[in-house]
């Protein structure tokens, strides 16, 4: 191990950044924020950025392969695990249900943090890596911790280092990792100031009560007493008008599901020896050890030592008959909703519908993500073109529920209005194998932007404004940040996108992400572009983007985009309105991003027919 404190050490979070080292290699992007960055100025510490580790599609495809692998087969595993426990005789799809959520994000993280490591190591050699403690209770042990939670990846990192011989483990001081994730905050959920907090949590409950009341909104404990037979999982991004029309169409009440989140009170902490007994399969490979290992440390206590408490409170207040499940993931209350579905499908034979909720679903080439929920729906429901995932769900095409409000958005449009540039923010790292930025790695994303705006004239130029909606500035420093702050480009993260929209003459996207297909079924004169090496649309899909790059909406570089936006800068909508234009759009929209005027019909038609009414008690 390293003695010499002059020799640079290794940073893997920006939650490192309080050291008592001289110099500090960063590990990747992830380390880089503002506040991370005066903490090192404070230090007068030395720092250099690591290169971003290169990903060819080829390795993608591999790496993403072996999340896919892994994921089946501790599923199988764990299932028999689990049964075995606590008693029970429930389908894999059953125990799927639960665990997907912490399983996935757990071992894509792994996957990838392993490539990390050693890529490294191979740049560095064996140095030192500062690493969290493992006596410490780092993230919430009753509660998966989010993609974007930096103390998650930080925790990753760790044990991977301390697991194998790439790098030398070297603890970090416990009281400068709290001072870290007090001045850094964990990602994107920054810590908040609790001051008053009483008076306005009473406060804010009166108010959310009255809200949920006039939305329809009821909590998951007392859906049984509304003796309904669709149970929507959030209002599906639907208006309260549309929802309304669509419960009308389908002869129920107006009622949605709301999941509060689990109470901790009664919740019994981690017990390492009953953990010891948490044996997942021959594990005879690196990542596989490394997956057993992180499951038997990680895995919420609502799956092991809490998990008969919760079983007997779901099946309590879940109806005891079929119900059929519409999911777009667009509600709160996580791990309950999974309990109260994996108990309505496994019992009484629910059917679960889970509905497009994204831009980049149903689009990209390869996605995990999807995979995964394919083997815990019955019907998933793509707004474009379906394909098959080879799980048990069978992939339909529906009109997009999401899309619905903006199909018929009347606004007047703002000829000399704003060029609206949407970018998006750097996730701490990645947990996911889907195949567009930020999942997958674009060492030249930031620089991309700033290449547009460069080409973009004095006249374009002055009336760019930047929607930071995942507020990027705060979570990463980049050069594309300095080059805002340089040339006083002004930057909003608080207008509500529909008015932001509103405002605009051209909107302008830099990833294949939901709000590029938004605005052009906003039928919004709209210009896009992307790294194609970084972001990889399904084979199958591409004639409709390449009908978008001929006529312009589409871009393969920055300058073209740059360049398109001065042309068509004097009236967008003359151009956006062009018959190839049209032609190109109506094309793409119809094929990957379907919307239909009659969207609420066809949704009553096809949940109608799932409908098992007449088998309720």
């Amino acid at each position: 191990m390293n003695s010499d404190d002059s020799l640079p050490t290794l940073c893997l979070s920006a939650l490192g950044m309080k050291t008592n080292k001289r110099s500090l290699i960063l590990s990747g992007d992830w380390c880089n924020t503002p506040a991370s960055l005066d903490l090192v100025k404070e230090q007068g510490l030395e720092v250099r950025l690591a290169e971003a580790r290169v990903v060819t599609e080829e390795q993608y495809l591999k790496e993403a392969s072996m999340c896919e692998e892994l994921f089946d087969y501790f599923m199988d595993e764990l299932s028999t695990i689990l049964n075995s426990k606590h008693q029970a005789e429930f389908s894999k799809r059953y125990w799927s249900t639960l665990l997907h959520p912490f399983l996935y994000q757990l071992i894509a993280t792994i996957v990838d943090h392993l490539e990390v490591i050693k890529y490294l190591s191979l740049k560095f050699g064996k140095i030192d890596a500062e690493v969290l403690s493992i006596n410490n209770e780092w993230v919430d042990p009753h509660f998966l911790s989010g993609g974007s939670s930096r103390l998650f990846h930080f925790l990753v990192f760790s044990r991977i280092v301390q697991n194998t011989g790439y790098l030398n483990p070297v603890l970090a001081n416990d009281d400068n990792i709290i001072e870290c994730i007090e001045r850094v905050g964990d990602g994107k959920k920054s810590l908040k100031k609790t001051e008053n907090k009483v008076i306005k949590n009473h406060f804010r409950s009166v108010v959310r009560s009255l809200k949920d009341y006039l939305s329809g909104k009821v909590e998951l404990k007392k859906f049984k007493d509304k003796r309904m037979e669709f149970a929507f999982l959030g209002n599906q991004y639907l208006d309260k008008k549309d929802l309304t029309s669509l419960f009308n169409k389908l002869g129920e009440r107006n009622f949605f599901i709301y999941g509060e989140p689990i109470s901790r009170e009664g919740l019994s902490n981690k017990n390492k020896r009953s953990r010891e007994s948490l044996l997942v399969g021959e594990c005879h490979t690196e990542v596989h050890k490394l997956v057993a290992l992180l499951i038997r440390e990680m895995m919420p206590t609502l799956f092991w030592e809490n998990y008969d408490l919760l079983r007997s409170h779901f099946e309590e207040i879940t109806p005891n008959y079929p119900l059929t499940i519409l999911n777009s993931l667009n509600y709160s209350g996580g791990p309950s909703l999974d309990f109260f579905i994996a108990t309505s499908v496994e019992r009484n034979s629910s059917s679960h519908v889970m509905a497009c909720h994204g831009g980049c679903y149903g689009a990209m080439e390869i996605s995990v993500q999807e995979k995964v929920w394919s083997r815990v729906v019955d019907y998933y429901a793509l707004w474009s073109n379906p394909r098959g995932f080879d799980g048990i769900a069978k992939v339909i095409k529906m009109p997009s529920l999401r899309f619905n409000k903006w199909n018929i958005w009347e606004k007047s449009y703002q000829k000399n209005g704003q060029i609206l540039v949407f970018v998006t923010g750097h996730y701490p790292s990645r947990y996911a194998y889907n195949s567009i930025y930020p999942y997958t790695i674009d060492s030249e994303y930031q620089a991309w932007q700033v290449r547009f705006l460069e080409g973009l004239s004095m006249v374009s130029l002055g009336k760019v404004l930047i929607r930071d909606y995942h507020q990027s500035q705060r979570l990463s420093e980049n050069e594309f940040v300095k080059w805002l702050c340089d040339n006083n480009v002004p930057v909003d993260s608080s207008i509500p996108f529909s008015s932001s929209v509103e405002m605009a003459s051209l909107c302008i996207h830099t990833l294949p992400q939901t709000t590029y297909l938004e605005t052009i079924v906003m039928n919004r004169p709209t210009i896009c572009f992307w790294n194609p090496d970084a972001n990889l649309i399904r084979k199958d899909l591409r004639v409709f983007y390449e009908k978008m790059y001929d006529v312009g909406v589409f871009h393969r570089s920055p300058e073209s985009a740059a360049e398109k936006v001065n042309d068509v800068i004097g009236d967008p909508l003359e151009w956006w309105e062009s018959r190839e234009v049209a032609e190109a759009t109506y094309q793409f929209r119809k094929n990957v991003a379907y919307t239909s005027g009659s969207a609420l019909d066809e949704w009553a038609i096809f949940l109608k027919g799932l409908s098992r009414r007449n088998e309720n008690p």
